[in-house]
């Protein structure tokens, strides 16, 4: 996975996670008996159709134990990307990338709290994110691989090794002739 797909993954995490919440806030508050009041209004869904729609969008038992591993996962995220931050050794661009992955400004925010123009944040923003993805690789875990441990190959050949099985194997017709 590169730093682009990573850090992707890192921001949509963090909208899923607020939006989840906003949702379990109106379903506690009782908003949502509204909208599903206002579903079968106009006849396009039978009760049962309501009932399976209610269940899979409003059951909040499922959404909370999916928000609690969503954030469970964005914990795992933010600590490595503030190890990894702390491994930049520039104080600006550290302070950009905590400013822009960890706190989630955008750009124009950045150089109105330090006082840089955006063009210079841009610019900013390319080395900070190439020294990010080097200190990300140092903070990853690395792969294990077990040494005495064999496993099965999946990717062995069809064909045959030696001419003479593939003789064997090669078509006979039903009817064989009389000598």
């Amino acid at each position: 996975m590169d730093l682009k797909e990573y850090l992707g993954r890192y921001t949509s995490l963090r909208t899923s996670i607020q939006n989840d919440e906003k949702l379990l806030e109106l379903i506690d508050s009782g908003q949502c008996s509204f909208i599903l009041s206002r579903l079968g209004e106009d006849g396009a869904f039978s009760d049962g159709s309501k009932r399976t729609l209610s269940g899979i969008i409003f059951d909040s038992a499922l959404l909370r134990k999916k928000l609690a591993h969503k954030n469970r996962l964005f914990e795992k995220y933010t600590l490595r990307i503030k190890e990894a931050a702390e491994r930049i050794d520039s104080p600006t661009l550290r302070n950009f990338v905590i400013c822009r992955w960890l706190y989630g400004f955008n750009a124009e925010k950045i150089a109105e709290i330090n006082y840089y123009s955006e063009r210079h944040i841009y610019r900013m923003a390319q080395t900070a994110n190439r020294r990010l993805f080097l200190a990300l690789l140092e903070v990853m875990p690395k792969p294990v691989r077990l040494k005495n441990k064999r496993f099965a190959c999946a990717w062995v050949s069809r064909r045959p090794r030696s001419r003479r099985a593939v003789r064997s194997w090669s078509f006979k017709p039903a009817v064989t002739r009389a000598l």
